[in-house]
């Protein structure tokens, strides 16, 4: 499982607008002030969801990015790790000779 499939990533961007939980109030049959008041509530709701899926992705990049340096390091730590051996006998062998 990739990080982004853990943050939900691909979801987060298709719901970027979605209201907070789905917390909609209908306005159907309401009157004119109730149905203001109610799209206000919505307004928010859409915002709160909003700001959370920002952060979330954010964070989510910054693991995936995070994760990235760690497999170059670990690459290039790994690559060098057969020719160890042969330097430290080397080094062995110089400090041993002074």
């Amino acid at each position: 499982m990739t990080s982004a499939d853990m943050f939900s990533m691909p979801l987060l961007l298709r719901t970027l607008f979605a209201p907070w939980k789905k917390d909609v109030i209908p306005t159907t049959g309401m009157p004119l002030q109730e149905k203001l008041n109610a799209l206000g509530l919505n307004l928010v709701s859409v915002l709160v969801g909003f700001v959370v899926r920002v952060m979330v992705l954010f964070i989510g990049a910054l693991l995936i990015g995070f994760t990235v340096l760690f497999g170059v390091v670990w690459l290039g730590v790994w690559a060098i790790l057969p020719f160890l051996p042969i330097v430290f006998l080397m080094t062995g062998i110089v400090l041993a000779l002074r």
